[in-house]
Formats: C-alpha cells, sequence, structure tokens
C-alpha cells in the first residue's frame, strides 16, 4: 500500500495529491480524451491512501457520518479559557472564550460507508477500527483530558 502523505519529495511516492507533481505532470491528463482513458490515468497517478480517504484534488471513498448522540441527553458543561501568547507564554488581555464539553460516558453513532473497497483496504480499515476500539484522542484540547474516545463495532 502506497503513501504520498501528500509530498511526493518526502516519501518518494508519485501522486497528484502533491501540488507540485500534479504540476508536472498534468499535461497528460488534459491530453487525455475518454473518460475511461482519464479514469485509468488517475487509477495509476493517486497513491493508495489518496485513494481510500481521498486528498485536496481527489474524494475519498470512505465517508464517515458526523456524529449522532444516542441515548440519554448528554450533559453539556461549558467551560471557559484564556488565549495565550504563545511567545511570552502569558494570557493575552481581554481575550477569553468559552467551549463545550460533553460528559465523559456520551455516546454517539457513526456510519461508515466504503464506495468498491478492494480486500487490502478492508483490512486497513479493519485495523484502524481495531486500533480505535484501544481508545484514541481527536478534537482540541486532548493534552487538557478532553477528546478520549473509543470505538464498538456493531
Amino acid at each position: 500500500m502506497s503513501a504520498c502523505c501528500l509530498d511526493r519529495q518526502a516519501s518518494g511516492v508519485d501522486c497528484i495529491s502533491d501540488s507540485k507533481y500534479f504540476s508536472q505532470v498534468s499535461a497528460q491528463y488534459q491530453a487525455l480524451t475518454t473518460f475511461a482513458a482519464r479514469k485509468a490515468w488517475l487509477d495509476t497517478h493517486i497513491c493508495d491512501v489518496c485513494q481510500f480517504f481521498g486528498s485536496p484534488l481527489t474524494a475519498g471513498r470512505l465517508r464517515v457520518s458526523a456524529g449522532k448522540r444516542i441515548g440519554d441527553p448528554a450533559t453539556v458543561h461549558v467551560r471557559d479559557s484564556v488565549v495565550l501568547d504563545r511567545d511570552s507564554h502569558t494570557a493575552r488581555d481581554g481575550l477569553k472564550f468559552d467551549y463545550e464539553v460533553a460528559g465523559a460516558g456520551t455516546k454517539y453513532e457513526l456510519e461508515i460507508e466504503f464506495t468498491n473497497p478492494q480486500t487490502n483496504e478492508l483490512a486497513l480499515l479493519g485495523a484502524a477500527l481495531l486500533d480505535w476500539a484501544e481508545g484514541l484522542s481527536v478534537g482540541g484540547f486532548t493534552t487538557r483530558g478532553l477528546g478520549r474516545a473509543s470505538v464498538i463495532v456493531k
């Protein structure tokens, strides 16, 4: 499985998701006149990970819905914080903000839709879900203990 990491020079993988590489080869694509020829060209010029998840230039085949809260309404806590000056490591005067936090144990339902999955891609998705089941952090303020999540596959 190839992964360009959106940087052909660093990864060594040719993928049009790297804008510099795309600008070098886009004339090849433009010269093609049929849909089938363009589709075949794209399939050979996009790395596996960008085909799977999508990239700045291509739509992915994996879609994950926005989480829908299920069960009892979650207790939402409002917390306040201040903007920090990254240079002086002090609070910026007058720049306070509030944010909402869902209570621990809040459950959400997600739907995963995958178009034309290949066997190796199903294995990659399965590995990602198993890793997620062990727990991960998502969103902001994870260093403050927020965003811990795990998945239960039905």
